[in-house]
């Protein structure tokens, strides 16, 4: 299958966090796509942010941290800049 016939992971995630009835936990979900590659677990960990802020529930860089120790820094940059431009709007 090419990639542009391909739902990307991030829109994975939230087709299956929409028909979830518990939260469904984006660490578990990445660890079942260990190839995916740096931009998209970024772009899933983006998504994540942004459904729990719209669901009221407000999940800080230090919790990502906690469930996924192994995130490199400019993910970790990336989500903080994420984390300040919701929560500033």
């Amino acid at each position: 299958m090419q990639k542009d016939d391909q739902i990307d992971l991030a829109g994975q995630y939230l087709a299956l966090a929409k028909h979830e009835t518990n939260q469904l936990d984006v660490s578990t979900f990445l660890s079942e796509h260990p190839e995916a590659t740096s931009e998209e677990r970024l772009q899933v960990l983006s998504a994540d942010q942004l459904m729990r802020v719209e669901s009221g529930e407000t999940r800080t860089v230090e919790v990502y941290i906690a469930l996924l120790p192994d995130l490199p820094t400019d993910t970790l940059l990336e989500l903080a800049v994420n984390e300040y431009l919701i929560l500033s709007r």
